[in-house]
């Protein structure tokens, strides 16, 4: 269920990072607790578990009761994180003096990964032309992305947990059925009733003269013995509109747009030999540059990359989604 949390302008000036997404810093009240977005209180305590088990400021000022109730009391160590920053470069072939659907023609795609410099230097575009162009008809043109993917693995509950992070630099002008995803090693198995996925995004709402922070837990999960993934889709632009005052006059409308956009995995892992002296966890995503349905994302199987095991389509699939490297967390020396 989308959770929609409608925000103050008052507090529109308080802000963290995580990484391109901007969203506000936890309030505290006058015992000193946080309060998050959701209204959750959150004691000093609280917050250093969850940020000990991997979560950054910004999930935790949008997580809802039932993650903040499944974490709170657990203590974790990160033992392990890598992030990879990801430039993408999307061409949209359309001939010269015609528009075409986005969903019709035959776009192409480069992923590339780049130092922080690199990914910090691509310029921030809004690549919302469904807001523009009601039709999502749109001329040839070039789409200039960059995506931070962090991948953890967290010592929790006596075994370990591992977790994907997935920031936009820009949000995608096609928001089909993406995928987020870990690979993991055949020496561990997944632990099913630990599965967690969660999109988080902001809405700017020109009606309301405010932004709007939005969750959705929706998803489409793959289990296999190679790994745990979650195809979801990606938020659209909607409108709103402004009474005009005279019931002759019709109100005027306007485009409600996301402006910023995340999401993440994770789930926890037992062990099928003992010991265990190393794990890997292959944190990877696939963005759907074309229009698909749940079913060809859903399609898609754990394969080996360049660096270890990630996302792959059938090659009739796979010019409808752009891929890249997986981000690999590693972690030695332990007997588990």
């Amino acid at each position: 269920m989308v959770k929609k949390i409608c925000i103050l302008i008052l507090s529109l000036t308080l802000y963290v990072s995580m990484g391109s997404i901007n969203v506000m810093a936890l309030s505290q009240n006058e015992t000193n607790n946080y309060i998050n977005s959701n209204g959750i209180e959150i004691t000093f305590e609280e917050k250093e578990r969850l940020l000990s088990l991997g979560f950054t400021n910004s999930q935790i000022e949008m997580m809802d009761k039932d993650e903040f109730d499944n974490n709170k009391n657990l203590n974790g160590q990160v033992v392990a994180q890598t992030t990879k920053y990801y430039k993408t470069t999307i061409v949209y072939n359309n001939p010269e003096n015609q528009t075409y659907s986005m969903t019709e023609n035959n776009p192409v795609s480069y992923t590339e990964e780049v130092t922080k410099e690199e990914y910090d230097n691509i310029p921030t575009i809004d690549y919302n032309y469904e807001s523009t162009n009601p039709l999502g008809n749109h001329p040839g043109y070039t789409e200039t992305n960059g995506k931070q993917m962090t991948t953890s693995i967290i010592a929790v509950n006596g075994r370990y947990r591992l977790k994907v992070d997935l920031v936009w630099k820009n949000v995608p002008s096609t928001r089909s059925y993406d995928v987020l995803a870990i690979g993991i090693d055949s020496t561990v198995s997944g632990v099913p009733d630990t599965k967690y996925v969660k999109q988080n995004w902001r809405l700017d709402n020109p009606c309301q003269g405010m932004t709007e922070s939005h969750s959705s837990t929706s998803a489409n999960w793959k289990i296999d013995r190679a790994g745990y993934g979650a195809t979801f889709k990606l938020p659209s632009n909607t409108t709103c509109s402004i009474p005009s005052g005279d019931p002759l006059i019709l109100p005027t409308y306007k485009n409600v747009t996301v402006t910023a956009l995340s999401s993440y995995l994770y789930f926890e892992i037992n062990k099928l030999t003992t010991p265990i002296n190393t794990i890997n966890a292959y944190g990877d995503y696939a963005h759907a540059i074309k229009t698909v349905s749940v079913e060809t994302s859903i399609g898609f199987e754990f394969g080996l990359d360049s660096v270890g095991v990630g996302i792959t389509f059938t090659p009739s699939v796979s010019t409808k989604y752009d891929t890249m490297a997986t981000a690999q967390a590693y972690w030695d020396g332990l007997n588990w």
